[in-house]
């Protein structure tokens, strides 16, 4: 018999992946909150002098036993006063998401507040390379019978496929790819998943040979994360990864990868 306890799922408002995983968690006696201001839900941070430290998380008092982690948004505004109560609040959980000693999905880190997922750091895993891309403004800069990935170089934005993406004044890096051998992989907890495969679930040989590109994405703090990969002879070219999954690319697989995350957390445990 699970016992009912309260999560925390830091997410935007308008984060329906947050949202579908909230009323998961409801539907097995669960309560999952999403705040959306410090009105909410209390949090407290004690440092001491000997560098030791506490963090409390409540919401309405109970104490908070989980958290899922996807961020807080963009600021709510572009006037001062917005950009600064956003900058107060990154710091704050920044700080309470990092020392916190719960279990947190996708934990802050001194990398970065969601974990920091750089492909050319990736790719220095062993059988893991990264595609040909291009830097350039004109869209012409790939050649007209290959088909690319385009992303604004400046921020790693994903900006479209092919002619889709129309963006002026931009630097943009253009990845090649073969939409006929791409394939997705969702690292959920401490399970792995391949939502467009019959069951959804890797063959062992795949799981094998991504275990050590898993184990490095999991020493950075992400246990919930999309990979874009293409298979080579000699291991797998790394197209995109994301520390934000959503779930239309998981639909098949919705309630087991949801299940998993649940069971990284206290909510999954009897």
């Amino acid at each position: 018999m699970r016992i009912a306890v309260t999560l925390l799922v830091l997410a935007p408002s308008d984060d329906e992946t947050a949202r579908m995983f909230c009323a998961f968690a409801a539907e097995r006696g669960h309560r999952a909150v999403m705040p959306q201001g410090f009105n909410e839900v209390c949090v407290t941070v004690t440092s001491g002098r000997d560098a030791s430290y506490h963090v409390d998380l409540r919401v309405d008092g109970e104490p908070v036993r989980g958290v899922l982690h996807r961020g807080i948004g963009a600021p709510g505004g572009e006037d001062g006063d917005a950009m600064f109560a956003h900058a107060e609040a990154l710091a704050v959980w920044w700080s309470a998401l990092a020392l916190w000693q719960g279990p947190v999905v996708n934990r802050a880190t001194r990398q970065g507040f969601l974990p920091s997922l750089d492909p050319l750091l990736l790719a220095r895993v062993p059988g893991v390379a990264l595609p040909p891309s291009s830097l350039g403004r004109p869209l012409h800069a790939a050649a007209p019978a290959e088909r690319v990935n385009v992303h604004r170089e400046r921020d790693g934005m994903f900006l479209g496929r092919d002619t889709e993406a129309q963006v002026p004044d931009e630097i943009l890096r253009f990845t090649l790819f073969d939409p006929d051998r791409v394939r997705y992989v969702l690292l959920a907890g401490d399970r792995v998943f391949e939502p467009s495969q019959t069951g959804g679930i890797p063959s062992s040989a795949t799981r094998s040979a991504l275990a050590p590109l898993l184990d490095r994405l999991r020493s950075l703090g992400a246990d919930f994360c999309l990979l874009v990969l293409e298979p080579t002879g000699a291991g797998w070219r790394l197209l995109h990864v994301s520390a934000l999954p959503t779930y239309h690319q998981f639909e098949p697989v919705l309630h087991l990868v949801f299940q998993a995350l649940l069971d990284r957390l206290p909510a999954g445990q009897p």
